[in-house]
């Protein structure tokens, strides 16, 4: 494994719980990459990933299917009610319940017996985390009270880079001259896709900032509690411990902010089944953070989460005909360049363009593409022709299109 580690990539990502990554290298064998010069390498964690025997393509669609239905389904409830704040409490109650019946009821929280848990250690680790963490989601929920998911999921390009100025201010990272040209180039162009929006916030802008700094302090405080106190603590666990201060630090903001204009029929119009298949579907999201960081690594889930913003930005679009600008869709581009760069290096990147360059010597293979691309082209132009009939009532292209159809 010594000739991979000279490759190893310096990455702080999104959701890093150790600080390593496991891969495929030529000859197919899973390996382990340990972050350079990373003193907290767990050399054990390494040998339960060499150990993976395929990549879990399973856990990442699970990932990204219940990231973008909660996106969705939380944007559906607020269009009709404007309660966030007591939205993501009645998340974090319904979580705090589960969690509690979990560890009474199955092993899955039995890593929690290895932490020697007081009062103290609580509240110097659990409290600030866990306000922090409702920090993030109370500040990600109102903003879609000012922003739209295209554009929220624009500015959320910008998570990894925040992650690592706040590590670095932390001391948890070391500066580069070459990560801090590539974070440069990610801000602008980020800030190029702010400046085509039309429906243009600056306090949406702010709450998204809030809630991207709160959510970097917590992962980078979680990675300090682990290297510091050496306790290994799984996140279904941190969920166990977190959720209940979550709960009531959302209560006491929803007490003072929400609930003085509540009214409970707005339970019954949007629906009780509705609300707990929102909670349960919030949930899911949790639990399947957890199984895909276990079963692969912080890496894997900062990469897939760039695949996963662009379906929500199409989905956005196709559901809501939310319009994204022509300078949107350039700056944003640009950005998710910069994070592939970031996250792979340019060695990794030459490599696939090689594999890219090989393939395309298949005849079959070329075939084969230039179907997809005729199919790709074909659907595009039906979609298109819908939008005309749907948008063109009253029209005379409407009228054209549809004669014959009609009674």
């Amino acid at each position: 494994m010594g000739a991979h580690m000279q490759d190893a990539l310096v990455l702080l990502p999104e959701k890093q719980i150790y600080p390593f990554s496991w891969v495929d290298d030529a000859n197919n064998a899973s390996v382990c990459q340990a972050a350079w010069e990373n003193p907290t390498f767990d050399p054990e964690e390494c040998k339960r990933l060499m150990e993976v025997e395929a990549w879990p393509s399973y856990f990442i669609t699970s990932w990204v299917f219940w990231s973008n239905l909660t996106v969705l389904f939380n944007k559906w409830i607020l269009d009709s009610t404007e309660f966030t704040i007591l939205l993501t409490t009645w998340h974090l109650i319904f979580a705090t319940v589960v969690t509690q019946v979990l560890a009474r009821t199955t092993t899955f929280l039995d890593g929690r017996k290895n932490i020697e848990m007081n009062s103290r250690l609580y509240a110097r680790t659990m409290v600030p985390i866990g306000l922090l963490y409702s920090g993030s989601l109370v500040f990600g929920n109102i903003v879609y009270l000012y922003l739209n998911i295209s554009f929220i999921q624009m500015l959320k390009a910008a998570g990894p880079v925040v992650t690592l100025l706040v590590s670095w201010s932390w001391g948890v990272a070391t500066p580069s001259m070459e990560v801090l040209i590539n974070i440069l180039i990610i801000t602008c162009s980020v800030g190029l896709a702010v400046s085509g929006e039309i429906q243009f916030s600056l306090l949406g802008i702010f709450y998204q900032m809030a809630s991207l700094v709160c959510d970097a302090n917590r992962l980078v405080m979680m990675q300090i509690l682990v290297s510091e106190d050496g306790q290994k603590m799984d996140p279904l666990v941190s969920l166990y411990y977190t959720a209940p201060v979550c709960a009531v630090m959302n209560s006491i903001i929803a007490w003072n902010t929400e609930l003085r204009d509540f009214h409970w029929s707005v339970v019954p119009n949007t629906g009780y089944l509705t609300l707990l298949a929102n909670a349960v579907v919030g949930f899911m999201l949790n639990v399947s953070i957890f199984v895909l960081i276990g079963k692969t690594s912080g890496l894997t889930t900062t990469l897939v989460s760039i695949p996963k913003n662009i379906l929500l930005i199409v989905a956005s679009v196709v559901l809501w005909h939310t319009h994204v600008s022509t300078i949107q869709i350039v700056g944003y581009s640009i950005a998710l360049l910069g994070l592939v760069y970031y996250s792979l290096g340019w060695r990794t990147i030459k490599s696939s363009i090689e594999n890219i360059k090989a393939w395309r010597k298949d005849p079959a293979r070329i075939a084969a593409c230039y179907v997809t691309i005729l199919f790709a082209v074909c659907v595009g132009a039906l979609y298109k022709v819908y939008t005309i009939i749907v948008c063109s009532k009253g029209s005379s292209v409407h009228h054209f299109l549809m004669q014959g159809l009609e009674p």
